[in-house]
C-alpha cells in the first residue's frame, strides 16, 4: 500500500478494515481481502426492511444482508454491521424488528447512526419538500434507549456513542 510519502505493509497493522456493501460480500471477495492483508469488514446493512432501504436509495435488499452476514460469519473474519434509526417512516416497532434480525447472527462488532440529514443530498431534498419527515427527538431517544437496552442484553459492551462490541471486538480506530 503506498501511504502518502511512504510505502506500509498492512499485514503489519493491527486492524486493516474495509468497508463493504452486502451485495459485495461473497467467499471469493472475502478471501481477497485476506490475501491483501485486510482482516475486518465493514458492512452497511443500514436496515433489513425493503420500505426503509428504498426510503435511502440503497441497491441492496434484506436478503442480499442475510446472505452477507452468513457469509461472514462461516468466514471467521472479524466484522462490524452498520444499522441506521430514524429512517423516514420508522417506527420504534420497526427498530426493534431490524435490531432482532441483525442480533440474531451476533456480529463480533456493529454500529447504530441516527439518521441525518445532509445539505445537498437527495434524502434531504425529499425532507425540505415535504415528502418525507425526520424522526422526532422523543422518538429518536426511545429508539436509542431500545438500542442501549437490547445490546447490554445481548452481551454487547457500548463503548462508543454509536458503538457497540462483544467483549474484546472493539473497533481499534474507535478506542483512541
Amino acid at each position: 500500500f503506498e501511504g502518502i510519502g511512504k510505502s506500509i505493509d498492512i499485514r503489519q497493522l493491527d486492524e486493516v478494515t474495509i468497508e463493504a456493501n452486502p451485495e459485495d460480500i461473497t467467499t471469493q471477495a472475502l478471501e481477497r481481502y485476506a490475501e491483501l492483508g485486510i482482516n475486518r469488514v465493514s458492512i452497511g446493512i443500514q436496515s433489513f426492511d425493503v420500505r426503509e432501504l428504498e426510503s435511502i436509495s440503497r441497491r441492496h435488499d434484506a436478503a442480499d444482508s442475510i446472505t452477507a452476514l452468513d457469509v461472514l460469519n462461516k468466514s471467521g473474519l472479524n466484522y462490524s454491521a452498520d444499522l441506521i434509526y430514524g429512517l423516514p417512516g420508522q417506527t420504534l416497532v420497526d427498530w426493534e424488528a431490524n435490531l432482532i434480525r441483525l442480533l440474531e447472527f451476533q456480529p463480533p462488532h456493529f454500529s447504530a447512526y441516527l439518521l441525518s440529514y445532509e445539505p445537498g443530498t437527495k434524502l434531504y431534498a425529499r425532507l425540505m419538500a415535504g415528502k418525507i419527515h425526520e424522526t422526532d427527538e422523543s422518538e429518536a431517544l426511545d429508539m436509542y434507549g431500545t438500542l442501549c437496552r437490547m445490546a447490554r442484553d445481548a452481551g454487547y459492551r457500548h463503548y462508543e456513542v454509536s458503538n457497540f462490541a462483544l467483549p474484546g471486538k472493539e473497533a481499534r480506530h474507535n478506542s483512541a
